[in-house]
């Protein structure tokens, strides 16, 4: 939608009247169109942010999918890892002559202290995909609020 906007210039029969209202007129018309330029930004910004939310969420589907094929994966590695560990214990056992209570509580702190690790590392990297798409609406926001008060 395209809007012109005609200037005419007083004839010499219109008069100094005619030149001041026609300033004047001048005046709400470049404003009219200004308040209908900032609308239409504004409208385009709404858009935007819109379709960036859109983007985001699309995105964080496919992030859903990677986890959850991750988590499966991980699920079958903490399955193997505890194989190995059990083994590990059970061989310290037979060549410290541990009894096989000493054995279970080495095999159970080993388990313990890799998950630990594990879930700390997790924990970390969710916390920072988590921030990622709230700090690109923000940042969108900080951007639309500068344009508003200084347009």
């Amino acid at each position: 939608m395209q809007k012109t906007l005609e200037f005419r210039r007083p004839t010499d029969s219109e008069g100094t009247e005619a030149s001041a209202s026609s300033g004047q007129d001048q005046k709400t018309q470049l404003r009219l169109m200004a308040r209908d330029v900032l609308g239409d930004v504004e409208n385009l910004f709404a858009q935007h942010i819109t379709l960036t939310k859109l983007e985001v969420q699309k995105s964080m589907q496919s992030v859903k999918v990677s986890v959850a094929l991750l988590g499966l994966s991980s699920l079958l590695g903490v399955i193997g890892l505890v194989s190995v560990l059990r083994s590990l214990a059970m061989a310290m056992s037979a060549a410290f002559e541990w009894s096989p209570a000493t054995a279970e509580l080495v095999n159970g702190l080993l388990i313990f202290l890799v998950a630990g690790i594990a879930a700390y590392v997790g924990i970390k990297a969710a916390k920072k995909l988590s921030r990622l798409p709230e700090k690109i609406l923000n940042q969108w926001k900080e951007e639309w609020q500068w344009l508003r008060k200084n347009l």
